[in-house]
């Protein structure tokens, strides 16, 4: 090949090598930002349904309870009634307060004298439901006790006629604190959560709770942007540049943000899941070493065949195709935010993919060549593990399923969910095993607080005397306590599905 047409081969490849790069280095970026999202809102869905199941059982408790006579009498079992509610979450409701039916405060707990007679009909949340009859949620707001707060408020009934309502104050960060404060992805993610209103009611940036988002964010345009979609009950995800704390120091930084609202009364809340791009692009660090790695290696490669005729060309051609699938391989493992670990056939560790070090903390330099039982397992759980890995390995079992506790780097005790298969050589024998791990702890802890939640309800609703149906959202009977069914005969089969 004359060197003038070896030098436009090279230019050639080089510039296809560097279109390749960008456009595999974007794609990962994209992907990594896509998967990102979606964690944020898996996220955000299940703070969403925590909130709103305990709203609910707040609701349907205050509203059950206000229908007894004591209650709309205020006489002294009234007044212990009132009382009780204070402690169902004492760390989040911090008054009880009996208002009537022309929106004057007639009792309150903590006792305060000073309250009691006050006329709050002009609050908006009051007018509306002195309006409505139904229960409302408040704005923050400052409470006549003079502290802000959220005003829970449900009416009170005897038969239909109305005696005013039943409600409770909230530290209006207390409850948002508690579903959202443990949600992080990376060392830069965080949650925050804002009212209809726009004022966020709880956000781990000091000095931006109880403040509007739209004061907080007003030199950031992609914040603003969000935030009246936000105040709109619109679901979705944004990308926008604000400051980012790091190691004291305050930078500017794009960060991708999850927003979904939750419905709480006749109001509705916005849940924010927010990361910086930064953590997508350090992640990116070695695939993008690997593919400049691999672009330098493949000019140097083929210019050396090139140099030695088409014969050789064709050589360079077919390794330029194993590198090509080597680097897709690649950057597959190295981007999939499912762990992924192979084990040679003594159980000792070959590959550990970034995912891997999430999950369990260890980094790749320490755990090849390790055996498993040194890193991960629990004591009461290694010998079944290791009776798995033999069944697998002699053919008894070529994959297998479980979901089991292991150990972290730091001693924790995470649950995932393991998917494993034997690897075997072009002559079917066992050359080892791979792993695909998921740490599914948050999700089990979720759904164990989901399930305890609606095993209260029932239990409240089961032990009341007055006979209760739930419908669901369009008219349909879901569920009927045992009081309904001796006051009407009717069981839940009979009336499931109707109107």
């Amino acid at each position: 090949m004359k060197p003038k047409y070896l030098m436009v081969f090279l230019l050639c490849l080089l510039g296809l090598c560097l279109y390749l790069f960008y456009m595999i280095y974007s794609g990962a970026k994209e992907n990594a930002i896509a998967e990102l999202n979606n964690r944020q809102s898996i996220h955000a869905k299940q703070a969403k349904s925590g909130i709103e199941y305990l709203f609910s059982d707040l609701i349907t408790y205050l509203t059950k309870v206000s229908s007894s006579n004591h209650i709309i009498n205020l006489d002294e079992q009234g007044i212990n009634e009132l009382g009780f509610a204070l402690n169902l979450y004492p760390e989040a409701i911090t008054a009880i307060t009996r208002v009537d039916k022309k929106g004057r405060i007639t009792f309150t707990i903590p006792y305060n004298a000073a309250v009691i007679g006050q006329d709050i009909s002009s609050q908006k949340h009051v007018k509306k439901i002195l309006r409505t009859r139904k229960p409302v949620i408040s704005d923050v707001f400052t409470a006549v006790q003079g502290y802000r707060a959220i005003a829970l408020h449900v009416p009170v009934f005897s038969g239909n006629e109305f005696h005013g309502t039943r409600a409770i104050l909230i530290n209006f960060s207390t409850i948002p604190k508690r579903f959202l404060q443990d949600i992080q992805i990376g060392e830069s993610g965080y949650s925050w959560m804002t009212s209809k209103e726009g004022i966020e009611i709880y956000c781990p940036v000091p000095g931006h709770t109880g403040k509007a988002v739209f004061e907080n964010s007003k030199e950031f345009p992609g914040i603003l942007s969000m935030a009246n979609l936000m105040v709109e009950g619109e679901e979705g995800v944004a990308s926008y540049m604000s400051i980012r704390i790091r190691d004291q120091q305050r930078e500017m930084a794009k960060h991708h943000a999850v927003y979904l609202p939750v419905k709480i009364a006749d109001s509705f809340w916005t849940i924010v899941v927010v990361s910086s791009e930064n953590e997508i692009l350090a992640s990116l660090i070695s695939l993008k070493n690997k593919l400049i790695m691999i672009v330098c290696l493949l000019l140097f490669v083929s210019f050396l065949f090139s140099y030695s005729g088409m014969k050789a060309w064709g050589i360079v051609r077919e390794a330029a195709k194993r590198k090509k699938v080597e680097k897709a391989l690649a950057t597959h493992l190295q981007n999939t935010p499912i762990g992924a670990i192979s084990w040679d056939l003594n159980f000792k560790t070959v590959e550990w993919n970034p995912a891997a070090e999430n999950i369990f903390g260890y980094n790749r330099e320490e755990v090849i060549g390790k055996h498993i039982t040194e890193l991960i397992l629990p004591e009461d759980i290694k010998e079944l593990v290791e009776g798995i890995f033999q069944d697998m390995l002699t053919g008894k079992d070529g994959d297998s399923h479980s979901i089991n506790e292991n150990i972290t780097k730091d001693g924790r005790r995470i649950i995932c969910d393991w998917y494993n298969t034997a690897l075997k050589d072009v002559d079917g024998r066992s050359i080892g095993m791979a792993s695909l791990v998921n740490d599914i702890t948050e999700r089990i802890h979720t759904e164990e607080a989901l399930k305890e939640s609606e095993e209260r309800l029932k239990t409240i609703l089961s032990a009341t005397p007055d006979p209760i149906v739930i419908y669901s959202s369009q008219g349909e009977t879901e569920y009927l306590n045992p009081s309904f069914v001796e006051v009407f005969g009717w069981t839940l089969d009979e009336l499931r599905g109707k109107r």
